[in-house]
């Protein structure tokens, strides 16, 4: 045992006396050392049987789908580096499974398995100036077959800030200030519809099962023009899809930085229980994609619409939710999505219908809740 909780116990194997039958070797030498991955010593359909259990356990239902990723490795769209001094500059590495070390990769199975690409960031690193800088972390984007490099520090910029040869384009961010080398806009096409990302944003990491997730969505709303109110919407590329469809779509975002990705719907800026009550126009559907933390409390009185769609990153916090919106809301249909093969890591959708007169016209339920 190597740690004791108050319901359960850490504890450490020692010796597989015998293997399961799902049991295989894990494919990248940093398995167990890093804390990103937690399953790829299990195959992959007994990856997504485990993560029907999650869901299921959970929200205390008898079945749901999840749909598999199209690619168990490779899958994800960038990384995130953490950044630490080293002589005059970098080392670069993945939080560690203890969480407070970093772990320097060879490579990254989930990502890459070109291990000249991480040799040529790790040297890179080397020679950018740590002079003044406090923090920093590195993001690296798969496009166009190479890379984009995305440099955050504080309090400011590294001395030498400069391009480099195997990347497409480099970008470097500090509070107020910012350098571009190349090209360094993220371009994709996402169910038809040409989007732009910015390095310092949000970009959804298996984009091919995303646009899965994302049709969901768009078929429980329907094709009927609908008035749709998109919760911690990010950049808002669900919003974008959603006013393609001819919907009135309104985003609410905290985060500033999160730029549109495109003018076809309305965004609002702050936090959803002070923007919520300020938009005037009934809605006849609620989109919610919060953090991994959930709701507020705050915000469940708010959440007044005849149709609730709840996209949620941890199981856990969607069974809490649900819960708080009891009162209000029933659950009509499940689906779970592994974005994140290797990792307990699960997408879910949910649809929840309004228990209060669920035939009525959505001004008049909004007026009379």
């Amino acid at each position: 045992m190597t740690k004791e909780k108050k319901t359960f116990r850490f504890a450490k194997i020692k010796t597989i006396l015998k293997k399961g039958p799902d049991r295989r070797e894990p494919l990248c030498p940093h398995f167990q050392t890093c804390g990103g991955c937690q399953l790829q010593h299990l195959n992959y359909p007994a990856q997504i049987k485990a993560k029907q259990d999650f869901l299921t356990d959970a929200l205390k239902i008898d079945r749901v789908t999840v749909h598999p990723s199209q690619d168990e490795w490779h899958y994800r769209s960038h990384i995130r580096l953490n950044l630490n001094k080293s002589g005059k500059g970098f080392e670069m590495g993945f939080i560690a499974i203890d969480n407070r070390t970093i772990v320097t990769p060879s490579y990254c199975p989930i990502f890459s398995s070109d291990k000249a690409l991480f040799s040529e960031i790790k040297n890179s690193l080397k020679t950018l100036s740590n002079q003044g800088i406090k923090s920093a972390s590195l993001r690296v984007f798969k496009q166009d077959e190479s890379v984009i490099l995305a440099f955050s520090s504080f309090p400011k910029l590294p001395n030498n800030a400069q391009g480099f040869s195997f990347a497409k384009g480099v970008c470097y961010k500090a509070p107020g200030q910012e350098k571009r080398f190349g090209n360094t806009t993220l371009e994709k096409r996402i169910l038809n519809l040409p989007v732009k990302f910015s390095p310092f944003g949000f970009m959804q990491n298996n984009l091919p099962l995303s646009e899965k997730l994302y049709q969901t969505a768009i078929d429980w709303i329907g094709k009927t023009p609908k008035r749709i109110y998109d919760l911690y919407c990010g950049i808002g590329i669900t919003s974008a899809f959603l006013a393609e469809q001819n919907h009135q779509v309104t985003g609410v975002e905290l985060n500033k930085s999160h730029v549109p990705c495109n003018a076809s719907f309305e965004m609002k800026y702050g936090a959803v229980e002070k923007v919520l009550p300020g938009l005037q126009e009934a809605p006849d559907v609620i989109l919610v994609n919060p953090p991994r933390e959930g709701l507020s409390k705050a915000v469940y009185p708010l959440l007044k619409t005849p149709m609730l769609i709840y996209i949620s990153c941890n199981p856990s916090t969607l069974a809490r939710d649900i819960k708080g919106l009891s009162k209000s809301y029933e659950v009509e249909k499940v689906e779970g999505f592994d974005l994140f093969p290797q990792t307990t890591h699960l997408e879910t959708i949910a649809l929840l219908k309004s228990k209060k007169i669920p035939s009525i016209n959505a001004r008049d339920f909004f007026l009379r809740s």
